[in-house]
């Protein structure tokens, strides 16, 4: 399997993990020292961003079982939807970017409860491909500093 074939996996493994409340099995999809980032709104600044933020994969795991506990509390299912990533790999690091959708089913149907973009940095350690930095910027929301945009080519 090639590094983007094994990062693409990552990416699909992220969102069906955490979709089927596997919260430890996700969050060892990350290193260590991860940073997860999550923008919860729509925003006029920076300074006034609604990010949630969670460094190492402790706290990271903390917010999958977080997810388990508040998704599962309402006796719904979440699907995380993907598009196809764009993944940028240079030696044993790599940078990817891909749209999401995030429905939420229950008794009643089907509601869409988030859609954005993930900006995602990896490192490959021990032949494995995780996530070392992982930021959603939901529509309409600004951009933090510091992720990498999308390229143009």
């Amino acid at each position: 399997m090639t590094d983007i074939d094994q990062i693409r996996r990552t990416i699909a493994l992220y969102a069906m993990l955490l979709d089927d409340f596997r919260a430890d099995e996700w969050a060892d999809l990350f290193t260590d020292d991860a940073v997860w980032i999550s923008n919860t709104g729509i925003y006029e600044t920076p300074t006034d961003s609604p990010l949630t933020e969670a460094r190492g994969r402790e706290a990271i795991l903390s917010i999958g079982r977080e997810f388990a506990r508040n998704v599962g509390a309402t006796e719904a299912k979440s699907l995380h939807f993907n598009s196809t990533p764009l993944i940028d790999v240079s030696g044993t690091t790599a940078n990817a970017w891909w749209d999401f959708i995030v429905f939420h089913a229950d008794k009643t149907g089907f509601t869409i409860r988030a859609t954005g973009r993930i900006y995602a940095e990896f490192v490959k350690q021990d032949d494995v491909w995780r996530f070392t930095k992982r930021t959603n910027v939901r529509s309409g929301g600004m951009m933090p500093p510091g992720l990498a945009p999308v390229p143009a080519r």
